[in-house]
């Protein structure tokens, strides 16, 4: 298993207390389910997001997914992100290699995450926010269609940065046709 350890840039000018970040980094991880969802031209959609409680913050793009609730597989997890996140209803879902643990800002509180990575052949399509919870509101700005090439060669904030890597792998190891 790949397994990617690291600590996500966060997207806060705000200083985070010492005690806080202690805690965070004490307790269990948030564990969360990310669809890498991948159409005929091998192209990765990515959703564009950004800090609404900071005007000024840039955005970022990351993979369609989100937290597992109680009593959820990760897959039944990215069946429910996924159709709230862009309106598609994916079955099957494939496990890659791929999960990382790391920390992150967001809204004024430090996060602490644990993802595992799918992937599904999906056609090409718009996405449609059917259900997006008030911060999917506040926060999701965009979505896009990102090419390998583009992913490698983007200045872009792209999170997890090494996602370009990970559909290269699967696109080179016949897992997408």
């Amino acid at each position: 298993m790949i397994l990617a350890l690291g600590y996500a840039k966060c997207h806060s000018t705000r200083a985070i207390p010492a005690l806080t970040w202690e805690k965070t980094m004490k307790s269990k991880p948030r564990l969360a389910a990310r669809a890498m969802l991948i159409d005929p031209e091998s192209r990765l959609l990515l959703l564009k997001g950004r800090d609404s409680t900071l005007p000024d913050s840039q955005h970022w793009w990351f993979t369609v997914g989100g937290g597992i609730n109680k009593k959820e597989t990760p897959e039944d997890a990215l069946r429910r992100e996924v159709l709230e996140e862009t309106g598609l209803l994916v079955s099957p879902f494939h496990k890659t290699p791929f999960s990382r643990t790391f920390s992150f800002t967001f809204e004024g509180r430090l996060h602490l995450q644990h993802e595992s990575y799918f992937f599904a052949q999906v056609h090409s399509f718009t996405p449609v926010s059917l259900s997006f919870t008030p911060i999917e509101k506040r926060s999701l700005i965009g979505h896009r269609w990102w090419s390998l090439e583009e992913l490698k060669q983007t200045q872009e904030a792209i999170h997890p940065r090494q996602l370009w890597a990970w559909l290269e792998y699967l696109l080179k190891s016949h897992s997408v046709h």
